[in-house]
């Protein structure tokens, strides 16, 4: 069976690693209020713990990308989505 079907239509999906200290109910009332289809969590990085990989600016994210690297990627993803 696929477990898509068992899925509701809005879940989160977190990193098998990490631990985060977040109020799950106001990032699931964020998402909802944004009307968007997804979300990706970020955290304010400057290559301090792991590469910084997201350029996220005015609220928005504006690049993620593993490979491509350019100043303005202060950011990285932080495990939940």
């Amino acid at each position: 069976m696929k477990a898509s079907a068992l899925l509701p239509d809005a879940f989160f999906v977190l990193y098998g690693d990490s631990y985060l200290p977040v109020d799950y109910q106001a990032v699931a009332a964020a998402f909802h209020e944004a009307s968007e289809p997804a979300l990706m969590t970020v955290f304010a990085n400057a290559d301090v713990w792991d590469t910084s990989n997201v350029w996220f600016e005015h609220g928005r994210i504006r690049l993620y990308s593993k490979r491509e690297k350019l100043p303005e990627m202060r950011y990285i993803d932080y495990g939940l989505l």
